[in-house]
This record gives structure tokens, C-alpha cells and sequence, in this order.
């Protein structure tokens, strides 16, 4: 049987600059936050919004992770 390795990638300590990390976190605060909205806010809001716009950061934090992120160097 293979021994699972991990490990992190070269540039982890700029990884809260990335797309995909930045969406992730997005995502992770609006489904945890939703329970704590008042219920008159959230009937104001279409069925549904919240999973949806969920799914749409989501979606774009794939997206960012095969974005390259890397500033060019200064000339």
C-alpha cells in the first residue's frame, strides 16, 4: 500500500492572497452567517439566494485556482 504524503506548495505563505482561498473563505462565512440573519431579512431575499450565491463563489474560487496569481517581476 502507497504511504500518502502531503505537502504544501512552494508560495504557501501568500495563499490568503488567492482567488481561490479568498472564495472559499467567502463562502464558509455566508452559509455560516445565514443562520444568524433575522428571518425578516431573509424572506426579503429570493428562495434559494443564499445556496446559490454560494455555489457561484464557490465556483469562482476553482476557477481562480488555475488563474495564475503571480505579480510579474518589477522591471
Amino acid at each position: 500500500m502507497k504511504k500518502l504524503s502531503i505537502s504544501l506548495v512552494d508560495n504557501w505563505r501568500s495563499g490568503w492572497k488567492w482567488v481561490s482561498t479568498q472564495c472559499m473563505v467567502l463562502a464558509g462565512a455566508v452559509l455560516s452567517f445565514w443562520p444568524l440573519i433575522p428571518d425578516d431579512l431573509k424572506r426579503e431575499l429570493p428562495p434559494g439566494a443564499v445556496r446559490y450565491v454560494a455555489i457561484v463563489v464557490l465556483v469562482v474560487g476553482i476557477a481562480g485556482r488555475f488563474i495564475k496569481q503571480e505579480k510579474p517581476p518589477c522591471p
